[in-house]
């Protein structure tokens, strides 16, 4: 089953830029890796990230600019820990899962770019808020 990560709506952005769709692994592996590390105050942010449109994905269009430089920090934080113990298990597991986590890297890298392309993605403001609240 697919599932898709809306964005934006930004007719500045190529069309292709503004979305991604992978399958179910990818998503959670990037998504729910990023959702874990959300701090105690950043809790509204990550329920305005994360709120699903259906079964479908993520809908981001509407995330506040706050929110959604704080969603894309999470989104990075968590590449820079990829992969991790339990993505390594996973493929160590069977000779069949064997380059799977530098599938699940390239897709989050494609993610990431699309997230950047985004005016909400602040990098100053998100430098200065990691700063703040390490």
């Amino acid at each position: 089953m697919s599932q898709h990560v809306w964005i934006n709506f930004d007719e500045s952005i190529e069309p292709d830029n503004r979305f991604w769709i992978t399958n179910r692994f990818v998503f959670s592996n990037i998504f729910n890796r990023a959702k874990a590390l959300f701090r105690p105050a950043e809790l509204v942010c990550q329920e305005a990230g994360y709120q699903e449109w259906g079964i479908e994905g993520l809908e981001l269009s509407y995330v506040d600019k706050n929110c959604f430089s704080i969603f894309c920090a999470r989104c990075e934080e968590t590449f820079n820990k990829y992969p991790d113990e339990k993505a390594m298990e996973y493929e160590n597991s069977s000779e069949d899962r064997r380059g799977t986590y530098e599938h699940v890297a390239w897709e989050w890298t494609e993610i990431l770019n699309r997230l950047r392309l985004d005016v909400r993605c602040d990098p100053v403001w998100i430098a200065e808020y990691i700063i703040k609240n390490p």
